[in-house]
C-alpha cells in the first residue's frame, strides 16, 4: 500500500497492489459535510498487471512498481488541476547483475533470494533505494533537472483510458505505452548510483530501510545549476547528479537480525555514527529481541535526531546525535546462533570450545600470538580494530565529537517500552510539534479480539467423536 499527500489540491492518492492487479483511490474533502469522498482512480493496463510493491515518492511525483519478477519500473505522475495523470514513458531501473553461486541457482529455490522486499526514497524524492532478501542494496539517482517544456505530457489519464470511444483506438492507445530504460522524462531520468556497488551485503534481509529527514532542507528542492540555453539549444538537458550537499542520503538500515547501520547512499560509505556505534555495541535488550521490527517514524529537530522502530510488541527510540555507551568486556554478550537463541555470558559459556581462537604467526624468532573472535562480523572489525600501543578505532572516532558531547551532557541515546501490545501501526499525527514534541497514535489490536475463520478439519476428522 502506497500514500501520498498533495496539499496545494487538498487531495489524498492511494494505492494498493497484489501479484495481479493494482488499484488506485482519490481521497477528497466533502464540501457540503464532514467526511471524505473515496473514488476509484482507473488506470492503465501496463500498470495495472499487478505489482509485488508500489511507492509514491514524498513530492508524488514518480510511482515506483516493482513487479512480481523484482523488476523495477518508475512512471511519471504529472499533477493537472482536479486530476492526476500518467505519462506514457514508464522507466526501467536496472539492478546490479551479482552472480549467484551455482548451488544456489541449482537449489530448490533458485533466485528466490534476490526478490526486491523494500522501497525507500529519499525525503527530496531524488535518490530510490531497493533492498531484496539476500541483503544486496541497489540505488538509483534522478539525474536533470525538471522541465515541463521538454517533452509534451502524452500521457494515459487515470480517469479514461483514452478520448476515444471505440475500443480498437484504445487497445491501440495502450500499447503506445513503452517500457525503456533510461527515458528522458520533462528533462530527468533515472540513472543507477555510481557508487552503488560500494555499499556491501548485509548480513541479513533488511526489515527497516528509511531515509534520515533533513530539518533543514525543503522537500522536493534541489540547489542545481541549469545549463545556460543558446540560440542553437534553447532548451538544454542538466545532467547534474545529485550530491550530499544538496540530497539528504543517510539511510538507516535495520536487519532481521537485529543488526542497525547507516549509510551515506550517495558515497557509499558508512556515516560518522554508524561507523561509531556498531550493532555489537547496541543495547543487549535490543539485540535479544527476536521480533522483527513492523515499521519506524522519525523525529529530527536541530538539537536531536531520534528514529522511532515499532514490532509487535516493543518500541524503541534511538537518537543518532547520541553516541551509546562503550561495552565492558567483563560483562560483554554474545548472541546463539544469531538471533534465534537468548544472551549467554563468555564466562558462563560451557563449550567444548571457546569463542576465540588463536592465530600463531612465526616472524622469525618470534611468535606472534592473535586472538580472533569467530563471531565478529566484518562490519565490526572495520570499525573496531584495536592498536596494542593506543586506543581503539572507537575510541579515537568518539574524541572530540559532538555526538560524545551530547552523551557526557546526559542525553538518551536510546529508549524502550513493552507497554503496548500487539501493535498494528503507528500514525504520526500531522508534520508540526507541539510544546510535548512529537504527536503519535498506536493502534493495538489483541489477537482475541480478532475474527478468525472456521477450524480446520483434518482427514476426516470432522466424523471422530470427541473432536
Amino acid at each position: 500500500m502506497a500514500t501520498f499527500e498533495s496539499k496545494g489540491m487538498s487531495v489524498v492518492v492511494s494505492g494498493v497492489a497484489t501479484v495481479d492487479d493494482v488499484k488506485l483511490f482519490q481521497l477528497r474533502n466533502k464540501k457540503t459535510e464532514d467526511g471524505l469522498r473515496v473514488s476509484k482512480i482507473e488506470v492503465p493496463s501496463t500498470v495495472s498487471s499487478g505489482a509485488r510493491l508500489i511507492q509514491f515518492s514524498p513530492n508524488g511525483k514518480w510511482l515506483c512498481i516493482v513487479r512480481p519478477d523484482s523488476r523495477i519500473l518508475a512512471a511519471r505522475v504529472v499533477q493537472e488541476e482536479g486530476s492526476f495523470v500518467l505519462h506514457r514513458k514508464l522507466s526501467k531501473l536496472r539492478r546490479i547483475d551479482r552472480e549467484a553461486p551455482k548451488i544456489v541457482l541449482l537449489g530448490g529455490l533458485g533466485r528466490y533470494d534476490r526478490t526486491v522486499s523494500k522501497i525507500a526514497f529519499s525525503t527530496d524524492s531524488n535518490v530510490l533505494v531497493v533492498s531484496d532478501l539476500a541483503g544486496y542494496m541497489d540505488s538509483f539517482v534522478l539525474s536533470g533537472e525538471e522541465d515541463l517544456s521538454l517533452d509534451t505530457p502524452d500521457v494515459d489519464e487515470f480517469g479514461s483510458a483514452s478520448d476515444s470511444s471505440d475500443s480498437e483506438s484504445s487497445s491501440e492507445d495502450e500499447e503506445e505505452i513503452v517500457i525503456a530504460p533510461h527515458k528522458l522524462i520533462f528533462g530527468q531520468q533515472w540513472l543507477r548510483n555510481p557508487s552503488a556497488s560500494s555499499i556491501p551485503k548485509l548480513p541479513s534481509a533488511p526489515t527497516i530501510i528509511s531515509f534520515r529527514p533533513d530539518s533543514s532542507a525543503k522537500n522536493g528542492h534541489v540547489n542545481r545549476v541549469s545549463p545556460h540555453p543558446t540560440r542553437n539549444n534553447p532548451h538544454p538537458i542538466s545532467r547534474a547528479l545529485p550530491t550530499s550537499a544538496t540530497t539528504p542520503d543517510r539511510l538507516f538500515i535495520m536487519t532481521a537480525c537485529s543488526s542497525v547501520f547507516e549509510f551515506n547512499v550517495l558515497s557509499g560509505s558508512l556515516t560518522p555514527w554508524s561507523r561509531r556505534n556498531p550493532s555489537s555495541i547496541l543495547p543487549e535488550d535490543f539485540r535479544r529481541n527476536r521480533d522483527h521490527a513492523r515499521g519506524c517514524f522519525w523525529n529530527v529537530t536541530s538539537e536531536q535526531a531520534r528514529i522511532w522502530l515499532y514490532g509487535v510488541g516493543w518500541l524503541w527510540m534511538f537518537d543518532l546525535n547520541v553516541d551509546f555507551p562503550l561495552p565492558n568486556e567483563a560483562t560483554s554478550t554474545a548472541l546463539v546462533n544469531g538471533r534465534a537463541g537468548s544472551a549467554i555470558a563468555n564466562g558462563n559459556l560451557e563449550l567444548g570450545i571457546s569463542r576465540k581462537i588463536q592465530k600463531v604467526a612465526e616472524g622469525g624468532k618470534k611468535q606472534i600470538r592473535e586472538d580472533i573472535d569467530i563471531n565478529a562480523s566484518p562490519f565490526d572489525e572495520m570499525d573496531l580494530d584495536t592498536d596494542a600501543e593506543g586506543p581503539t578505532a572507537l575510541e579515537r572516532l568518539r574524541r572530540g565529537s559532538s555526538a560524545g558531547e551530547a552523551r557526557a551532557s546526559g542525553a538518551k541515546a536510546s529508549w524502550r517500552t513493552y507497554k503496548y501490545r500487539p501493535i498494528l501501526g503507528v500514525v504520526v499525527l500531522g508534520e508540526e510539534e507541539g510544546e510535548a514534541g512529537l504527536e503519535v497514535a498506536i493502534v493495538e489490536r489483541p489477537i482475541w479480539e480478532v475474527e478468525l475463520p472456521p477450524r480446520y478439519y483434518g482427514d476426516q476428522e470432522w466424523e471422530k467423536d470427541g473432536l
